[in-house]
């Protein structure tokens, strides 16, 4: 009959040189273990008394440091170290090297089960049989120079932030020791182009699991490396997936019902992001309102095949904030597609939005015309009690160069529109950013009629006056919405080590 635990064991990359008697005896003196999530497996400094071996679920290694605080006094930070996923590795190695206290802490990243051997099983066996210790202290070595590896390399990487020239660098390093018909050769070239990054990933976890020893080793840590490369990949195929999914919208779907079915899918991607929003009791009751916001140019990495890019920053204002406080999706003013823009007018022309022409080379007429024909189906939409939102600026940049100038339609159409409906101004920052290392922000400031401002009926300067300050306003809630993100994520919202288990 087969010892379950014993199956393990011989699974395990760390036992894999053992002999099969000294694995029955571990076998007999091991103890299975479940933790929930947020359980603490061991704790920094604490006497090491058990070594744990992973069987299923997640473990993140953490240690303590003091950092600069607010105060006089330093601050405690927990750093994480890394997160342990691979079944059959140890957990607590310190129990083996002196002085026997644990070097970190462990903590369940979610329910994990573990077998346990405790310190006085694993030293009784190597004054019984030596060879057993010695093959132990050897594991041990294996292990820290690993450790040691890996440090390195991942430090090469956050340095600069260059996952793929890392991964490059540690198996052209390893070339030599891999079989030359090893399928570990073929991930830097899965890894150069964005299609075939599932490639890449499919492939190091079939290494990881039954891989020669050395292949299981490098996909392990390729994989450990590549944590917000994999993050990237599943917001890009979430992002390809909205796309298809409203791009080939049934036929009896209303627009509302695709912005509606939109905005559900950006929620559930959102949510896995870190994200800081400030000022949500600043957003007026009921609807029928204008949200402005400064306009930030997606990260060319979220850039689909077909040329078309969705853009983070409405979309998140739309879904989560504008659609979560009102019940319903707002309507987004887009500019019309141009001939040669099919991704874009396959997108946006099956969902509820007011679409502008961008033609500046129109007649003065015909241009003016097209303005009222704008104004009147805003007008209209607001009047319906749907809010809108609207980017002044036309176009989209850099969060650090955020603003670019206003224009002045949103102001003429409040202006225009009875009842007057409030301009609620909202800043956002990072939205440029690939998600796996930004925190995303948006502050909602307080909102205002144009009538506040300037006295109606109103001239075009007075207008552009006003477009003009409330520009130099948003400069400083940029530069704000920056520094709030440095600060990381809202209570609530997903933190940063949080942000990559998709």
């Amino acid at each position: 009959m087969n010892d379950p635990v014993l199956d393990v064991l011989l699974r395990s990359p760390f036992f894999e040189p053992f002999a099969l008697d000294d694995l029955n005896y571990l076998a007999r003196h091991a103890r299975a273990e479940t933790y929930r999530q947020d359980d603490l497996l061991l704790t920094e400094g604490d006497p090491a008394h058990v070594l744990f071996l992973l069987l299923s679920g997640a473990v993140r290694l953490s240690f303590q440091a003091q950092v600069a605080g607010d105060g006089q006094e330093p601050a405690v930070a927990e750093i994480p170290v890394r997160d342990v996923t691979d079944a059959g590795y140890p957990v607590g190695w310190s129990v083996l090297v002196a002085p026997y206290r644990y070097n970190a802490s462990a903590i369940a990243l979610r329910q994990t089960r573990v077998l346990a051997f405790d310190k006085d099983v694993l030293e009784r066996r190597s004054l019984a049989s030596p060879e057993f210790g010695v093959r132990l202290m050897e594991r041990i070595l294996w292990m820290v120079g690993r450790r040691l590896r890996e440090t390195r390399i991942r430090l090469v990487a956050r340095r600069y932030q260059e996952e793929v020239v890392a991964i490059r660098a540690l198996l052209d390093q390893n070339a030599e020791r891999l079989r030359t018909d090893s399928p570990l050769h073929k991930i830097p070239y899965y890894l150069e182009h964005r299609l075939t990054l599932s490639d890449a990933f499919d492939t190091l976890r079939l290494m990881r699991t039954s891989g020669e020893e050395r292949e299981r080793d490098l996909a392990s840590l390729c994989l450990d490396i590549l944590s917000d490369l994999r993050t990237e990949m599943e917001v890009f195929r979430r992002l390809q997936g909205i796309y298809e999914l409203v791009s080939h919208a049934p036929a009896g779907l209303t627009p509302e019902q695709v912005n509606d079915l939109t905005g559900k899918h950006f929620s559930e991607l959102f949510a896995r992001t870190r994200y800081r929003i400030e000022g949500a009791g600043n957003l007026p009751s009921g609807s029928g309102h204008i949200f402005i916001m400064n306009h930030v140019c997606g990260h060319r990495e979220y850039i689909l095949p077909n040329g078309f890019l969705l853009l983070f920053d409405t979309n998140f204002v739309s879904t989560m904030i504008v659609r979560e406080r009102y019940g319903a999706a707002p309507i987004r003013v887009v500019r019309e597609s141009f001939s040669n823009e099919f991704g874009h007018k396959s997108f946006y022309d099956h969902g509820n939005y007011i679409l502008v022409r961008g033609d500046r080379a129109a007649e003065p007429a015909e241009r003016s015309r097209q303005r009222q024909d704008f104004y009147d189906r805003a007008g209209a939409a607001l009047r319906s009690g749907n809010n809108i939102i609207l980017c002044p600026e036309g176009t989209c940049g850099r969060t650090e160069q955020s603003p670019k100038p206003f224009k002045t339609g949103a102001f003429q159409l409040a202006a225009q529109t009875r009842p007057e409906p409030l301009i609620v101004p909202i800043a956002v920052a990072n939205f440029d950013k690939k998600l796996s290392r930004a925190t995303l922000v948006a502050v909602v400031h307080e909102s205002f009629r144009v009538s506040d401002r300037i006295s109606l009926p109103a001239d075009e300067p007075a207008f552009r006056a006003l477009a003009g300050s409330l520009r130099d306003q948003y400069r400083s809630w940029v530069q704000e919405a920056m520094l709030l993100s440095a600060e990381g994520a809202e209570p609530g919202a997903k933190p940063p080590e949080a942000a990559k288990d998709w």
